[in-house]
């Protein structure tokens, strides 16, 4: 039998929907709150698994318990949704727009060929 890391019990809805994968046919999974990569449920536990892939060093969230209290039906009414904001979101422009009377002249350039 597999021990946890003795820290408390955390709700897998306080981790948020879109760190849940909860479809139909496939495992568990969700992120580890400790190092941010994907990792399998079991035995209502995450999987043990490491922070750093280079060095191979465990994640201090192996095995941490995290009760299921997410409906898989109300995950999946919920997935559509999340996937409009996402696409929403890469669709917007990181470039900030300015009135043409606040554009400034770009710098003098640092080195000038000569004539």
């Amino acid at each position: 039998m597999t021990r946890h890391n003795n820290r408390p019990v955390i709700a897998a809805s306080t981790l948020g929907f879109e760190r849940l994968s909860l479809h139909a046919g496939e495992p568990v999974s969700m992120v580890c709150p400790t190092c941010e990569r994907w990792t399998l449920w079991r035995r209502g536990m995450l999987k043990a698994h490491s922070a750093d892939h280079v060095t191979g060093a465990r994640c201090t969230g192996s095995n941490q318990r995290i009760y299921l209290d997410v409906d898989p039906a109300q995950w999946l009414r919920w997935l559509p949704e999340f996937k409009a904001a996402v696409e929403l979101a890469r669709r917007r422009t990181d470039r900030v727009h300015l009135p043409h009377g606040h554009r400034t002249m770009a710098p003098p350039p640092l080195l000038r060929p000569a004539a």
